[in-house]
C-alpha cells in the first residue's frame, strides 16, 4: 500500500489499488441501458440474448466496468493528484450474478505513477483490463481533465 507521512504520499510499484467488489444485476444492466440510451437487447432481454444472440444470458456492458475501474482509479489518487488517462479492453464476456472484483496494482511510481487495473471473475480470469496514469498536484480532490480511451476494435461504438 501507499505509505503517507506528513501528508506525503508515497506512490511505489507493486502497491495495490483499493480494490472493491461488484455484483452487476438485471436491473443495473436494464438502468445502465436507459441512461446511456443503449438499446441493444442483448443487456436486457435474456430470451434474445440466448435465442438470437446465442449467449447464456443477457451481458454486462464494457462501458459499465469502464465506469468501475474509473472509479477504482478516482478513489486511487483523489487524497494526492488527478487521473490524466485511462485506457481499458474487456475481452471475456460477463453475465449479471456473477461477482467481480474491481482492482489493480502500481506499475510505476513516482510523481507520475502508472497502474494496471482490471475487472477479475471469481477464478481471477480478467474480463476488462487496461492502465491508468495520473500525476501528483499536490492537493486533494484537484479537478482536471481525464481521457478514457475505450479501445475495442470497433471504437467503442454501441451494439
Amino acid at each position: 500500500m501507499s505509505a503517507s507521512t506528513a501528508g506525503t504520499t508515497t506512490i511505489s510499484a507493486g502497491d495495490e489499488l483499493p480494490a472493491f467488489d461488484v455484483h452487476p444485476d438485471p436491473v443495473q444492466l436494464f438502468c445502465y441501458s436507459a441512461i446511456t440510451w443503449n438499446p441493444h437487447r442483448i443487456h436486457y432481454d435474456a430470451p434474445y440474448a440466448r435465442d438470437v444472440e446465442g449467449y447464456e444470458d443477457v451481458l454486462v456492458h464494457g462501458p459499465l466496468m469502464g465506469s468501475w475501474l474509473m472509479r477504482l482509479c478516482e478513489t486511487w489518487v483523489r487524497p494526492w493528484g488527478r487521473v490524466t488517462s485511462m485506457t481499458y479492453r474487456t475481452t471475456t464476456s460477463v453475465h449479471p450474478g456473477t461477482p467481480l472484483t474491481v482492482g489493480g496494482v502500481v506499475t510505476r511510481g513516482g510523481d507520475a505513477p502508472e497502474a494496471e487495473i482490471w475487472v477479475a471473475l471469481p477464478d481471477g480470469t480478467r474480463a476488462t483490463q487496461g492502465s491508468v496514469s495520473a500525476v501528483r498536484t499536490g492537493g486533494a480532490d484537484v479537478a482536471g481533465h481525464t481521457d478514457v480511451t475505450d479501445d475495442r476494435p470497433d471504437g467503442g461504438q454501441q451494439r
